[in-house]
């Protein structure tokens, strides 16, 4: 897969991640938070999620002046569907690196390992909730760190 395929995955999900269920959000609110993509790679999206009935888009009245917000975004039921099915991907990619991370580091430090089970979990918790917190609401993330919690545990045992 190419990297800008794995780009256009991630850009995806992150917005999945970051629109609502309950309520719409601004054009404007979604492109100050996605800054780092190209407004209109990012309008080519939010067309596609649109297209794919994943999003709901809500066009205001006429406003007074120029760049004033016209439309606004919120999650579909099957945005939350594809949120899912792309989150649940993710955590297998995860799972995957950490069991080769694990598996290299298994065959000189074993016992170590060992020892050091829950606080290597902790760590890479951690580490995960700092790298998603911009993107993801707390409930989801500390959702997703649970499910992250179980998949290592059971993966250590």
């Amino acid at each position: 897969m190419s990297i800008v395929n794995i780009s256009g995955i991630f850009n995806t999900m992150k917005l999945l991640l970051f629109l609502p269920v309950d309520h719409f959000i601004t054009s404007s609110r979604i492109r100050r938070h996605f800054s780092e993509i190209k407004v209109g790679t990012l309008n080519a999206k939010l067309r596609e999620l649109k297209k794919k009935q994943l999003v709901e888009v809500r066009v205001k009245e006429r406003l007074e002046r120029a760049g004033d917000d016209k439309q606004e975004y919120k999650l579909t039921k099957a945005g939350v569907g594809k949120r899912e099915e792309l989150v649940s991907m993710g955590l297998r990619v995860f799972k995957d690196r950490i069991r080769e991370i694990l598996d290299s580091e298994a065959s000189s430090e074993r016992k170590h390992a060992e020892d050091g089970r829950q606080g290597v979990i902790d760590d890479f918790l951690v580490e995960f909730g700092y790298e998603c917190s911009d993107i993801v609401k707390d409930g989801v993330l500390k959702e997703l760190q649970i499910i992250l919690r179980r998949m290592l545990h059971s993966y250590f045992e």
